[in-house]
């Protein structure tokens, strides 16, 4: 329904207030504007302080992260001792029952340590979860030493306990002054120290003159070094190259490598012989097995000769010699004739030997059987070892050594008697 007088093309008034600047006061078009800057700017300050707001939290992580890797990066450097680059030489005297609290504030106030917080942490945790430490701190004075110069020496760290017998023979000082070492120190072992005694072995000795050796020095029992020598499985070459023999009277003649050794009074005899068998293998170089094979005999026959030599040399120097008298003789099916075998046989050493001696029925008697006898007659050192493996080239087949020490060698049986003869008459043979 049409209203009248209403045009079709005029529009509905709307609810829209439609301003036209040009009709308002100048004054009010005015403030209208500066309302309008206001309202921008203050929006424009709200974003600068939301802005200085991010920069100052950002600054504040980096700081924080600063400070935090600097902490770690110290605590790193305490608990290993990676910034030890000076001396130290600082002893603390740990009163009785000092708490382990007490024992970090000592070792912060001396130097030793920078973190104690940290120290007491690792060194609880240490303490409690190690077989080595009854729980409680050392009463009395501790040295705590490091020279920077040997910053580099490696040290065994299989056990704590190796520092307690390392202060015996080595220089601890070299060892830095990291956590595990402060502990060791510091902390009250549940092992008593090992006393040690040092042993010197001669050249020549028998497996019976060792055992006794070092029975006499409170180290192991007789009857269980014969056990270890006997039948213990060790791991090394020449061990296993060792043919079995019912007449060998022990496994392991010649190889109890003459050296001077130190062992804990306490040591298993397996562990004493396995540190001989170890200086053997160390001297024994594999150049021997080579020669041995070029030789045409065994590594075990030719440290059977070196045994021999052993005993026979009065002098070092003839040693070469006498080797290669015992290589032609071995050669030419001739028998060694070694008095020094049949004196293996008897209860004691003799000078002269008897009739009855060199007539003793036993495969080591070599003036009865050819050949190299069932074992060694000693333990050589290394230079009758070289000699048995690399005699001098010579046609000797015979020596003498008269009471003066003046080793002649012959090429034929009757120059050997001639030399004999001569001897005799000089009063410089024995018989």
């Amino acid at each position: 329904m049409k209203m009248q007088g209403q045009n079709k093309n005029d529009k509905l008034p709307t609810n829209r207030h439609v301003v036209d600047f040009d009709d308002i006061d100048p004054e009010n078009a005015k403030l209208h504007r500066s309302k309008r800057i206001k309202s921008n700017v203050k929006k424009g300050g709200i974003a600068a302080l939301g802005l200085v707001k991010t920069l100052v939290y950002l600054a504040a992580v980096i700081l924080v992260s600063v400070i935090l890797a600097f902490n770690i990066i110290s605590i790193v450097n305490d608990v290993y001792a990676f910034d030890d680059d000076k001396d130290i030489s600082v002893t603390i005297d740990f009163k009785e029952g000092t708490s382990l609290s007490e024992a970090a504030k000592l070792l912060k106030k001396e130097g030793i340590i920078k973190h104690p917080f940290v120290f007491k942490l690792y060194a609880k945790r240490e303490i409690k979860n190690s077989k080595y430490y009854t729980g409680e701190i050392v009463s009395g004075p501790v040295t705590f030493t490091y020279k920077a110069d040997d910053k580099d020496v490696e040290f065994d760290e299989d056990s704590p306990i190796n520092y307690i017998q390392l202060t015996k023979d080595e220089d601890v000082s070299r060892k830095p002054l990291n956590y595990d070492r402060i502990v060791s120190m510091i902390a009250v072992s549940s092992y008593k120290a090992r006393e040690t005694v040092r042993v010197t072995i001669p050249e020549g000795y028998t497996v019976d003159e060792i055992i006794e050796l070092l029975t006499s020095n409170g180290v192991g029992q007789k009857q269980d070094y014969i056990d270890a020598i006997q039948n213990h499985d060790y791991n090394y070459r020449f061990v296993k190259e060792i043919q079995e023999n019912p007449d060998r009277k022990y496994r392991l003649e010649g190889y109890l490598f003459p050296d001077t050794y130190e062992f804990f009074t306490d040591e298993n005899e397996i562990s004493v012989i396995n540190k001989m068998l170890s200086n053997f293998q160390v001297k024994f170089e594999d150049i021997y097995y080579e020669r041995a094979a070029q030789l045409g005999m065994s590594v075990d026959d030719l440290v059977i000769l070196a045994s021999i030599l052993e005993k026979e040399a009065k002098n070092p120097a003839d040693l070469p010699l006498m080797s290669s008298v015992f290589h032609n003789r071995l050669k030419s099916s001739m028998r060694l004739d070694s008095d020094a075998t049949v004196v293996y046989l008897l209860d004691e050493r003799k000078v002269t030997l008897t009739t009855e001696d060199l007539a003793i029925d036993s495969k080591y008697n070599t003036r009865k059987y050819k050949g190299v006898p069932p074992g060694a007659i000693s333990n050589p050192g290394i230079e009758a070892i070289n000699a048995a493996f690399y005699p001098e080239t010579t046609k000797y087949y015979y020596f003498l050594t008269p009471t003066s020490g003046e080793t002649v060698y012959s090429r034929t049986e009757g120059e050997h008697n001639a030399a004999k003869d001569k001897a005799r008459s000089e009063g410089k043979l024995a018989s």
